[in-house]
C-alpha cells in the first residue's frame, strides 16, 4: 500500500467520533503520518449554517503538518496554518460565504521529513441558530430571586380589631412611608439623613403596639409631643397670614423698625424651643433615642427650614432666603412626621386604647 493510501484511510477512513459541542457538531479524525514520508489529504466540509467553522488538531511526533481551508465556489483560501502541534484555526462563516456554496475543502499535508506525527483532527461545524440560542440559555444561571423588601419599607394596614388610634398611627406612617422610600423599598434621596432611619423606629414601634407590646416610653413621647408642637409652630410661620409673622414688610424705615422688633419677640421662643430640642437629646431627655441619629437630624433640618421661612419674609422673597431646596424637598417629610408623632402619643397614652 502507498503512503498516500495509508494517510488516507488513517484520516477519512478511522472516523472515531462524532457529537454534539458547545457550539456545533464535532468530528474527530485520526491523524497519522508515518516517518519521512510525503503525506496528503483533502477532507470536504459540510457546513450548513453560519458560524465559526473550527480546525483543530494535535499530535505527537516533531513533523511540521500544514493546515489550508478553502471556501466554496471560487475556492477561496479562507485560512492556513503550518507548524509543529498544536495548530488551530477559527474561521468565521457568514451568510455571503453559504451563499456561493456549502462545501468547503481542508488539505492537510506533511513534506518529507524526519519524525512522524501521530494524533487527532477535529472539525467543529455551526450548528443551526436555534439550537446554538437553547445551548447559550441553558448555559446562562437563573435569574437572582427578586431582592426581600424589608419590613419596614411595606405597606402594611391596621388589623380588623385595631382601635381608631391604632388605625390612626397605621395611617399616618403609611403616609410618611410614601414619602421616605420608593415602591421597591429604596430610600428616597435625602439631603438630611433622617427619613429611613425615622421610618424604620416608626414601623417597629407600631407593629409593637398591634402585638401587645409596651409602646415607646413615657420620656420618648414626651419629645415626640414636643417636637410634633414645634412643628406645627413653624408651619404657623410658613402659612401665616397675621402682617407681623406674614409680612408685607413695612416700607417706612420707623415702621419696619418696629416691625422687626416685634416680630423678633414673635419668633424667639420658636427659635428657643429649636435649641432647647437638641439640648434634651443631649441632656438625656429622651434617653431611649440617645443612640439614634435621626432625632438630631431632623431638629437640624426643622432649624434649617425655619430659618429660610423666616427669611423669606424679612428679606422679601424665597429667592432672597437660605435653605430655599432644603426646606421644599424636606417639608412634606417634615409634616408627615409630626403627624405620626401625634398619633403615636396620641394611642400610647394611658387612656388611649389600642
Amino acid at each position: 500500500m502507498r503512503v498516500l493510501d495509508k494517510i488516507f484511510l488513517s484520516i477519512a477512513g478511522l472516523l472515531v467520533l462524532s457529537w454534539g459541542g458547545a457550539e456545533g457538531s464535532q468530528r474527530l479524525y485520526l491523524l497519522d503520518v508515518p516517518e519521512g514520508s510525503d503525506s496528503s489529504f483533502e477532507v470536504e466540509v459540510e457546513v450548513e449554517h453560519k458560524g465559526i467553522l473550527v480546525v483543530a488538531a494535535e499530535w505527537d511526533g516533531s513533523r511540521i503538518v500544514s493546515f489550508r481551508l478553502d471556501g466554496p465556489g471560487d475556492r477561496t483560501v479562507m485560512d492556513r496554518r503550518s507548524g509543529p502541534s498544536p495548530q488551530r484555526m477559527e474561521v468565521p462563516i457568514n451568510g455571503a460565504t453559504l451563499a456561493s456554496g456549502k462545501k468547503f475543502k481542508l488539505s492537510i499535508r506533511s513534506l518529507p521529513g524526519r519524525g512522524f506525527a501521530s494524533g487527532t483532527l477535529t472539525l467543529e461545524l455551526p450548528d443551526a441558530p436555534g439550537i446554538v440560542e437553547e445551548r447559550r440559555k441553558a448555559a446562562e444561571p437563573p435569574p437572582p430571586p427578586p431582592p426581600v423588601q424589608d419590613p419596614w419599607t411595606v405597606p402594611a394596614k391596621a388589623p380588623a380589631s385595631a382601635s381608631a388610634s391604632t388605625e390612626r398611627v397605621f395611617a399616618a406612617v403609611e403616609r410618611f412611608r410614601t414619602l421616605a422610600v420608593t415602591g421597591d423599598g429604596q430610600p428616597m434621596p435625602d439631603a438630611c439623613g433622617w427619613r429611613s432611619d425615622l421610618l424604620r423606629r416608626l414601623a417597629g414601634w407600631r407593629d409593637d403596639g398591634v402585638a401587645g407590646r409596651p409602646w415607646p416610653p413615657v420620656s420618648t413621647l414626651r419629645f415626640l409631643q414636643r417636637l410634633s408642637a414645634t412643628v406645627e409652630a413653624v408651619d404657623e410661620l410658613r402659612t401665616s397670614r397675621d402682617p407681623i409673622l406674614g409680612g408685607p414688610v413695612p416700607e417706612d424705615a420707623l415702621r419696619k423698625r418696629a416691625w422687626l422688633q416685634v416680630r423678633k419677640e414673635r419668633i424667639r421662643p420658636l427659635e428657643r424651643e429649636l435649641d432647647a430640642l437638641t439640648e434634651a437629646l443631649r441632656s438625656g431627655f429622651a434617653p431611649d433615642l440617645e443612640s439614634e441619629r435621626w432625632p438630631q437630624r431632623l431638629v437640624a433640618c426643622l432649624t434649617a427650614s425655619e430659618r429660610h421661612f423666616e427669611e423669606r419674609v424679612r428679606l422679601g422673597g424665597e429667592d432672597q432666603a437660605s435653605n430655599l431646596d432644603l426646606a421644599k424637598a424636606q417639608w412634606p417629610s417634615i409634616l408627615a412626621a409630626a403627624e405620626t408623632f401625634s398619633s403615636l402619643s396620641a394611642a400610647g397614652a394611658p387612656s388611649a386604647g389600642r
